[in-house]
């Protein structure tokens, strides 16, 4: 009842945009511009350790994760795993057909799970509620120490700027005229395309252009690069691409797209293969090659602040902090980790170091990831060849495959492998999860890492049967009795048992 009684309480994004407008002092000791996955936990923490703090956004709470990225996505994936389970119903012994998909009733149930999220997390009444002074309103710098907002200057002690990214756009010839979606809009369509062709092959075009395909669209994805998903281990990218393939997708690697044309109304993308010219028509196009920091109109110039020239981000040293050293950055504006996870760290950093006294260093050795395609592929640390690169002939790896964990066969997912990269003494380096759940286990191997425990620790720490997490224990198990069988006692021992 008190959750329904939050729900009621809060305003609509658009109510709040009038409700929230003036702020209701002249200094703070921070204020956080951007109302984002990077600066709702700045804003939150260090109203919590009890700073004056204004969290200044331009439209809405909640920024690109709530509105267009990881929520709206997962929970489209979620719908495209149950279209799926029901298509394959006979594999499990069951008898269900699967109508055509209404696309538009989809898109009401992403867009119900976008309000309970915001309701319940990201509306400005709950950070109001932690002293958190919420303005609505496009911000600019003025000097290296105000900035003015809805026609009031501000100043702070410190600044953070959490202001995102959005999403890049490649300079395709007839791209533009021929019209395209990205992340930010693929959420509007109510019909589904038939045809439908993704440009990237990372994690949100796989996740995307699976979810689709099992919605019922032909989709093809066109990557640059030789694989899919190229920042993981080659081995779960081959994983990825033989399920999508299974799942009627047309995966093209190496192909270097050159224009997009529109003939009788149908778009057309033209590219370049290993197997020679290619024209793929297509009634949609999803864009998902990058991202670019949001950095204009901020009047950053006024601030003294610095663009990196390579990522075009926010140029900050370790501690965050900017060329002027009053104002900090963190997420996407970086240029950084495109994450949540690190949006939050990097936010919680900057918070301290204006905070109190000294300069804590970001620390991001241990930073998880994971791409949310069935198989989940989820990594942390140092590839295989990565370790192998750094450290020679000391990397020992160690992998389990899926088919040999009880609850991954139960499941109907046998496809995939937990492969752990330690040194020789069993600290880990780096690992990959690809199978059911990876996401939610990979924390584990985060923990391990960070707090240097040795595989030999994890593989005697009782895991619950059947899951599929057991599966780390029997990998770290390897290495375990790897270590057993090289001590001298148990060479002595196995001589008598012979």
């Amino acid at each position: 009842m008190a959750a329904i009684d939050a729900r009621m309480a809060v305003a609509t994004p658009r109510e709040a945009a009038r409700r929230y407008h003036a702020p209701q002092h002249d200094r703070y000791d921070v204020v956080v511009i951007g109302g984002g996955s990077a600066g709702l936990p700045a804003a939150g923490l260090a109203a919590d350790l009890g700073a004056r703090v204004a969290l200044i956004e331009r439209e809405k709470l909640g920024g690109e994760c709530l509105y267009t990225g990881c929520v709206p996505s997962k929970a489209l994936l979620h719908v495209a795993r149950v279209a799926a389970r029901v298509r394959d119903a006979r594999r499990y012994g069951l008898s269900a057909h699967l109508d055509p998909v209404d696309l538009g009733a989809v898109e009401d149930y992403v867009g119900r799970v976008i309000a309970e999220v915001y309701a319940e997390s990201d509306a400005p009444e709950h950070y109001e509620r932690r002293g958190v002074d919420v303005v609505i309103g496009s911000p600019r710098f003025v000097s290296h120490s105000a900035v003015s907002v809805n026609g009031r200057t501000i100043s702070a002690r410190g600044f953070v700027i959490c202001t995102g990214s959005h999403p890049a756009i490649p300079p395709l010839p007839g791209l533009r005229e021929a019209g395209y979606l990205t992340n930010e809009s693929v959420f509007d369509p109510r019909e589904l395309p038939a045809r439908l062709v993704v440009l990237g092959g990372g994690p949100i075009g796989c996740e995307l252009g699976q979810a689709f395909a099992r919605l019922g669209a032909h989709v093809t994805i066109f990557e640059r690069l030789e694989r899919l998903i190229p920042k993981d281990e080659p081995e779960a990218s081959a994983l990825l691409r033989a399920r999508l393939e299974r799942e009627d997708v047309t995966v093209l690697t190496r192909a270097d797209v050159k224009e997009v044309a529109v003939r009788d109304g149908v778009k057309h993308i033209i590219a370049n293969t290993p197997a020679g010219p290619l024209d793929v028509a297509a009634d949609a196009i999803l864009v998902a090659v990058g991202r670019t920091p949001n950095t204009a109109d901020l009047g950053l110039d006024a601030a003294g602040v610095r663009l990196d020239a390579k990522s075009g981000g926010i140029a900050v040293d370790a501690a965050l902090r900017s060329s002027n050293p009053r104002i900090y950055a963190a997420g996407d504006v970086t240029g950084g980790y495109l994450f949540t996870h690190a949006a939050a760290l990097e936010s919680r950093t900057a918070v301290r170091n204006i905070l109190f006294p000294g300069q804590a260093k970001l620390d991001e050795r241990v930073m998880p990831w994971a791409t949310f395609t069935e198989p989940e592929v989820a990594r942390v640390g140092l590839s295989e060849a990565e370790a192998r690169a750094q450290h020679g002939e000391r990397v020992r790896v160690y992998t389990q495959p899926m088919r040999a964990v009880d609850r991954a066969v139960a499941e109907g997912e046998p496809d995939g492998f937990i492969k752990l990269v330690s040194d020789e003494k069993g600290y880990l380096l780096g690992a990959t999860i690809a199978g059911p759940a990876a996401g939610e286990f990979i924390g584990e191997v985060a923990l391990a890492m960070r707090e240097r425990i040795r595989l030999d620790r994890l593989a005697a720490t009782t895991h619950v049967y059947p899951t599929v997490a057991l599966g780390l224990q029997q990998a770290a198990g390897q290495f375990s009795i790897e270590r057993t069988n090289r001590r001298a006692i148990v060479k002595l021992l196995r001589r008598r048992w012979c």
